[in-house]
């Protein structure tokens, strides 16, 4: 008898010992999962990296190559046109007279990025005219 009291005794151990690595185990992948979550959160805000959401734009891209690129970048009140390739980025001219771009219209170019700034500027018009 005493060897059957003691198997009933090691099944209920095992059985506390699977419970709570279950407990532990979901403990832990709900605080991945609020770490991701925040994470997600903080890359959102434009608070987040100090700086404004439209301090840095790029306002052209022109390829040269196959994987070297021109780039018209507004910083502020400033443009620069920088040359992006396998080497890295260097700036190559700051423009004394800024490029006014024209906005495109429904035959030209329309990248999803440019079609997501068109209507972030339509929102936010509407939410300043109402």
């Amino acid at each position: 008898m005493p060897w059957c009291a003691f198997g009933a005794t090691d099944t209920g151990a095992t059985l506390d010992g699977a419970t709570y690595l279950t407990q532990l185990a979901s403990g832990l992948l709900a605080v991945i999962a609020v770490i991701l979550a925040l994470a997600w959160v903080l890359r959102r805000l434009p608070t987040a990296t100090g700086a404004r959401p439209d301090a840095i734009e790029i306002l052209a891209v022109r390829a040269v190559g196959t994987r070297d690129r021109l780039l018209l970048v507004r910083v502020g009140d400033e443009q620069l046109l920088i040359a992006s390739g396998p080497a890295g980025l260097r700036t190559l001219h700051r423009l004394r007279h800024p490029i006014v771009i024209e906005e495109t219209t429904p035959g030209e170019d329309l990248s999803f990025a440019r079609l997501l700034r068109r209507a972030r500027k339509g929102a936010a018009q509407s939410e300043i005219h109402p």
